[in-house]
């Protein structure tokens, strides 16, 4: 029963789909475009070229990590560091020279450094530690070795007077120094 309602169904469909694809077949033959069809004008250029400043995607994102920290500094923070800025903006070429060989010999201090300029300021106290740092720091390494020798040959006192003294001349002289240069500024 089922194969004879299924054989009606195809005598009455094959002659239904034979007729429509013919149809269809004679329809598309003659509405068939000769051309493809008229693009706008903006569609059949290329895109155009990025433009050459594109910023680096790498130094972007650097900029943005550095806006927020910036954002999460406290206002004497950035007020420290607007004067900062400030004075290295109004710096001689000769003054950014000193100071970029300043930062080195500081970045460059050794672990042996840093143990030295410890002993020396249990001599002078904790409290001119720094100024005991950029004082050390600031020798070339045959005036420290002719410092460390003299040091060596002198008694407790004696070592505590004349470390302390060395260091009040070159706090003396490097803000003498600053002061030349804010001077310079104004």
């Amino acid at each position: 029963m089922i194969f004879g309602l299924r054989l009606q169904l195809l005598r009455y469909l094959l002659p239904a789909l034979g007729l429509s694809c013919a149809l269809l077949y004679s329809s598309a033959e003659q509405s068939a475009p000769v051309s493809p069809p008229h693009l706008p004008d903006g569609l059949n250029m290329r895109p155009p070229a990025p433009p050459p400043d594109l910023p680096d995607p790498d130094e972007l994102l650097g900029q943005l990590k550095q806006l927020d920290d910036l954002l999460a500094m406290d206002p004497e923070a950035l007020r420290r560091l607007r004067e900062t800025i400030d004075m290295i903006a109004n710096m001689s070429a000769e003054q950014r020279e000193a100071m970029r060989i300043r930062l080195s010999q500081i970045t460059r201090m050794t672990p042996e450094l840093r143990n030295e300029i410890n002993e020396l300021s249990q001599w002078i106290g904790r409290e001119n530690r720094n100024a005991l740092s950029q004082f050390w720091l600031s020798l070339e390494s045959s005036a420290r070795e002719a410092k460390r020798s003299h040091l060596g040959s002198l008694d407790e006192n004696a070592k505590r007077e004349w470390l302390a003294n060395e260091v009040e001349a070159f706090r003396a002289h490097r803000d003498k120094v600053f002061e030349s240069m804010r001077e310079e500024k104004k």
